[in-house]
C-alpha cells in the first residue's frame, strides 16, 4: 500500500472540522443521570457557516428539492486511541511515525462499532432520510437528502451564494442533531456545499453538486 493511501487509512475515521463538517460532542462525556438526560436531548452543533459567506453575493434561496449530500461519521471503537495514533503516525520523532495501518488493521482497532451502520440507517429512515449507503470502509453512512428535509430534521435553512464563480449552497444556521442519532454519530459534514478544484494533473472533484 502506498504511503499516501496508508495515511488515508490511518486518518480515515478522523473528521476534519471545517466550514462544512462538525464533530458531535459525545453524551458519554457526562456521567450518571446527567449522561442519561443528555442522551435524550438534541444537540446543537457548531456553526457550519464559512467565513467567506459574509462577502459572497447572494443568488437566492436554495430550492427545496435540491439534493444535499450528507456524510455521517460513525462512532468508532476507540475514538481517543484513533486520534492519538493519527497524531503519532504523522509526528516526526515519534516511535510510531510512518507506522501506517492497513485497512484491516484500522478496522480491527478503530473501525465503527459492529451493527452501528445498520442502526444509523434505521434511525435516519425514521426521520425520513431513506436514500443512504455505507461507505466502502464502513466508517460512515452517506445520505442524499432534499434540502427541505434537511431543514426539517436538522433545523438548517439554506441560501445560494456565488463562490468561485459558481452558485453554491450555504447553511445559515447551526445544525441540531436529533437525540436518536447522538449515540451513533461522531460527526456530520455536507451542510454547506463544498467544491474542490484540483490542478490539471488530476480529475476535478466537485462534491455535493447542486
Amino acid at each position: 500500500m502506498a504511503p499516501s493511501r496508508k495515511l488515508a487509512v490511518v486518518l480515515a475515521g478522523l473528521l476534519a472540522v471545517s466550514a462544512v463538517g462538525v464533530v458531535v460532542p459525545l453524551a458519554s462525556d457526562a456521567s450518571g443521570a446527567a449522561a442519561t438526560r443528555a442522551a435524550s436531548l438534541p444537540v446543537v452543533l457548531p456553526s457550519v457557516v464559512p467565513s467567506w459567506v459574509k462577502s459572497a453575493a447572494v443568488v437566492g434561496a436554495t430550492p427545496a428539492d435540491q439534493t444535499v449530500f450528507l456524510s455521517f461519521a460513525l462512532q468508532g471503537k476507540d475514538p481517543s486511541g484513533e486520534a492519538s495514533y493519527g497524531v503519532a503516525a504523522t509526528t516526526p520523532g515519534n516511535p510510531l511515525y510512518r507506522h501506517w495501518l492497513s485497512t484491516a488493521q484500522f478496522q480491527q482497532r478503530f473501525g465503527a462499532v459492529d451493527g452501528s451502520a445498520a442502526a444509523l440507517t434505521t434511525a435516519l429512515s425514521a426521520l425520513g432520510i431513506t436514500h443512504v449507503q455505507v461507505d466502502k470502509l464502513g466508517l460512515s453512512v452517506l445520505a442524499a437528502v432534499p434540502a427541505s428535509v434537511v431543514s426539517t430534521v436538522f433545523g438548517v435553512q439554506f441560501e445560494q451564494v456565488m463562490h468561485g464563480g459558481l452558485s453554491t449552497r450555504v447553511a445559515l444556521d447551526q445544525p441540531v442533531l436529533p437525540a436518536s442519532l447522538l449515540p451513533l454519530v461522531a460527526g456530520v459534514s455536507g451542510f454547506t456545499q463544498e467544491r474542490v478544484h484540483t490542478d490539471h494533473t488530476q480529475k476535478v472533484a466537485v462534491t455535493s453538486p447542486g
